[in-house]
């Protein structure tokens, strides 16, 4: 339980980057989902506290900041069902990977960049097989897309970015934490 609450605190501290001013996507979220992947494991439930985490900011933001967008206490949101998907996909990842995945090393990016993409595809395709301004074909798709890659590269960078930084946080607190695998074991 010890090692747990680094590991905790260091989400936490990430989900939190989606209540300062930021640039459109340019959040920790991403890096949540794949590092609570890596850290806790598939096999277990604990990985769930990320979708928890999550969730909890979901809730605070859209009942406080949009609140004035939605009649009454908002529990889920159009299209929050394929959000979660991603980020579910995103987790696992991250914990397929985990393995190979240390704060200074090459996989690391190839997990973000690639949760980033997996985040940009399920988000993107289904808000142009729901919305009915994009036509059901190529073009209304390939439209779909193209308006959601100004919101890309700023996943993708900060993904990559606050991963970083949250497994440096991390590793100051405990030092051999990262270096086994079996860090999900908690």
């Amino acid at each position: 339980m010890k090692k747990f609450l680094p590991i905790f605190a260091v989400l936490a501290l990430g989900i939190a980057t989606r209540f300062i001013p930021h640039y459109p996507n340019f959040t920790a979220v991403g890096a949540v989902a794949i590092l609570g992947g890596s850290w806790f494991g598939l096999k277990n439930s604990r990985f769930l506290l990320t979708l928890l985490l999550l969730y909890v900011s979901d809730l605070v933001i859209n009942n406080t900041f949009y609140a004035s967008s939605y009649e009454g206490f908002v529990w889920a949101y159009e299209g929050m069902a394929m959000t979660y998907l991603a980020y579910l996909l995103m987790a696992w990842i991250g914990a397929k990977t985990r393995a190979k995945a240390a704060w200074s090393s090459m996989p690391w990016a190839k997990q973000a960049l690639g949760g980033s993409m997996v985040f940009f595809l399920i988000t993107n395709l289904s808000t142009w097989w729901v919305m009915p301004i994009y036509t059901k074909d190529l073009a209304g798709m390939a439209t779909a897309l193209v308006a959601g890659l100004p919101f890309l590269a700023p996943m993708m960078l900060s993904t990559f970015a606050y991963g970083v930084a949250m497994q440096w946080s991390l590793s100051l607190a405990n030092p051999s934490g990262l270096k086994k695998p079996s860090l999900h074991k908690l």
